[in-house]
């Protein structure tokens, strides 16, 4: 057997079971739940794909939500880097989540003016229970403008995986 059919053959059984053992790593769920900062009360909904890394712990999960919050609209990206431990149902773990908006309505209830991007960083934890997900996490916006208060908010979501 010469050399460049070896390594073809190697080279397509790893794609294979490479491939296989990713895509058993990767979800795609629905998401939603509340939002709540000072005395304003908001929701999220969209969608999560998240991607595990099992021999670590490690997962990343991207969503793109539709957010109420602050009493504005948001579409936002956040990136949730989550570290827990992989037990046979059960995953807890604890997040580390930046994000970006983008301001839909440019505008407030009381009609003050928003920046169109909004972006900023959120800590917390969640639970996996098979395909289901509980999370709390705590955020921060980061670009608030001068004399404008940062927006602090604690989300509360669930999500079901697919």
């Amino acid at each position: 057997m010469t050399k460049l059919p070896r390594y073809l053959l190697i080279g397509l059984l790893l794609f294979f079971l490479l491939g296989e053992t990713a895509s058993a790593q990767l979800r795609f769920g629905l998401k939603g739940g509340v939002n709540t900062a000072d005395e304003t009360t908001g929701y999220h909904a969209g969608l999560a794909l998240q991607c595990g890394i099992p021999l670590i712990g490690v997962k990343i999960q991207p969503e793109l939500l539709y957010t109420n919050k602050d009493q504005a609209n948001y579409l936002e990206v956040p990136v949730h880097l989550q570290w827990g431990l992989d037990l046979i149902l059960l995953r807890p773990y604890l997040i580390v989540s930046p994000y970006a908006g983008i301001n839909l309505d440019n505008r407030t209830e009381n009609g003050s003016s928003k920046t169109p991007l909004e972006y900023g960083i959120g800590v917390g934890g969640g639970l996996d229970i098979w395909r289901m997900q509980v999370q709390l996490l705590y955020q921060w916006d980061l670009n608030a403008q001068i004399n404008q208060q940062h927006y602090r908010g604690l989300q509360i979501s669930a999500a079901f995986f697919f």
